[in-house]
Formats: C-alpha cells, sequence, structure tokens
C-alpha cells in the first residue's frame, strides 16, 4: 500500500509538472503570436513608406541636379557682374583722374593766356 501512495504522489507530482509546463507553453505561444502580429505589422507598415522612397529618391536626385545647373547659372552671372563692377570702377577711376587732369590743366592755359 506504501508502494502505491508513493507511486500516485509521484505520478499527481508529474501530472502536476506537465501541467506546469503546458502552461508555460501556452503563455509563450501566445506571446509568439503577438510577437509575429507585430513583426507583420511593421512588415507593412515598413512596405509602405519604403515602397515609394525610390520614386522619391529620384525626385530628389532630379531636383538636386536643377538646384546644381541654376547655382552654375548663377554663378556665370556673378561672375558677369563681377567684371561690368569691375569696368564701371575702372571708367570711373579714369573719368576722375581726366576731370583732376583737365582741372590742373585749364588754370595754366588760363594764366599762359593771361601772360600773353
Amino acid at each position: 500500500m506504501l508502494l502505491l501512495t508513493v507511486v500516485l504522489i509521484i505520478n499527481v507530482l508529474l501530472a502536476l509538472i506537465c501541467l506546469w509546463v503546458a502552461w508555460k507553453l501556452r503563455q509563450l505561444r501566445r506571446t509568439l503570436a503577438r510577437v509575429i502580429d507585430t513583426l507583420l505589422y511593421v512588415e507593412q507598415v515598413i512596405y509602405q513608406v519604403l515602397h515609394s522612397a525610390p520614386d522619391a529618391i529620384l525626385k530628389g536626385q532630379s531636383g538636386s541636379y536643377r538646384l546644381q545647373q541654376q547655382y552654375q547659372n548663377l554663378q556665370i552671372q556673378l561672375q558677369r557682374l563681377q567684371q561690368i563692377l569691375v569696368l564701371v570702377n575702372l571708367g570711373r577711376t579714369l573719368w576722375a583722374r581726366k576731370s583732376v587732369l583737365l582741372r590742373n590743366a585749364k588754370p595754366s592755359l588760363k594764366t599762359s593766356y593771361r601772360g600773353n
């Protein structure tokens, strides 16, 4: 009878351990199912975001190319404007020198004219 009691107690303990393991496996299964659902959702969202990425990248590249072209055109215009300003400044300097020379030359003409 004692042997039967020991066997029954061991069986009950094994059954409880198996029940606990089954309960933990079920919890693990539920957790894994939630993780899988979350990963599938994330995959869908990432696909939606990245699906249009190549078009956006191409659009950005073409916009960047246009900006580079505009920048080069503006650089050329800036160089021309700087050249014009240099010429204007040179003309102004020459005009000022000519005016100074004419002013200096007029009194000498007047004095020599008066002297005659």
